[in-house]
């Protein structure tokens, strides 16, 4: 009776072995599943919570000096441009959220977020654009500039476009530099869902485990 109890408690350890050992194989597919589409869905929920709460302003009138801490969209270049990703590395999951270079956005983005003095190195003036058109094309592509000054003696790139009182439109501030105040749409948006991020990410590793260890 002894030896039949030994023999029967021995074989039930090694399938519970057996069993353990499978679902310790499981785990790092179930748990890397799970980190993925945790990742995957707050990505995508700060990048949209980014455009609607940083990147959504009003856009500036044209001459109309801008205060608003969020930018406002005029191209929809900056909008375009933020992405996301996740790449594995090993045994590294990496999540992305980030600006592709590949768009002209790109060049603007960090003095956005950060803030800076722009000063003028190519050419003698930097073009700030003040109309929705100018913010599409650059001032080499519009046809039929001219400069003009103000009473406050601001030089601007102007048009006519028709005839009489307001045909005039001033298209581009010309300055040799420029203080651009910070607008931050990456800052808020990573201290938004970090640590919502990681509350995910622990909840995926228990249904990871749940699962793994549930067959």
């Amino acid at each position: 009776m002894l030896r039949r109890g030994l023999a029967i408690s021995l074989t039930a350890d090694r399938a519970k072995a057996r069993r353990l050992d499978e679902a310790m194989q499981r785990l790092p597919r179930a748990l890397r599943t799970e980190a993925h589409d945790e990742m995957q869905n707050t990505l995508e929920e700060a990048r949209a919570w980014m455009i609607a709460e940083r990147l959504s302003g009003p856009p500036s009138e044209p001459g109309v000096r801008k205060t608003s801490r969020i930018l406002g969209q005029v191209s929809g270049n900056l909008v375009a441009s933020i992405r996301t990703s996740i790449v594995a590395r090993g045994k590294e999951l990496i999540g992305r959220l980030f600006v592709d270079r590949r768009f002209r956005a790109a060049r603007y983005a960090w003095i956005h977020e950060f803030g800076g003095v722009i000063r003028a190195r190519v050419k003698q003036f930097m073009t700030l654009p003040l109309t929705i058109e100018a913010a599409l094309r650059p001032a080499s592509r519009m046809a039929g500039l001219f400069v003009i000054e103000s009473k406050a003696g601001n030089l601007f790139l102007a048009r006519r476009e028709g005839s009489g009182v307001g045909s005039l439109v001033r298209h581009f501030l010309l300055r040799k530099e420029v203080t651009m105040p910070a607008r931050p749409f990456m800052g808020p948006t990573r201290r938004r869902f970090q640590p919502l991020l990681r509350k995910r990410l622990a909840g995926a590793m228990r249904r990871a485990l749940q699962s793994s260890f549930r067959r």
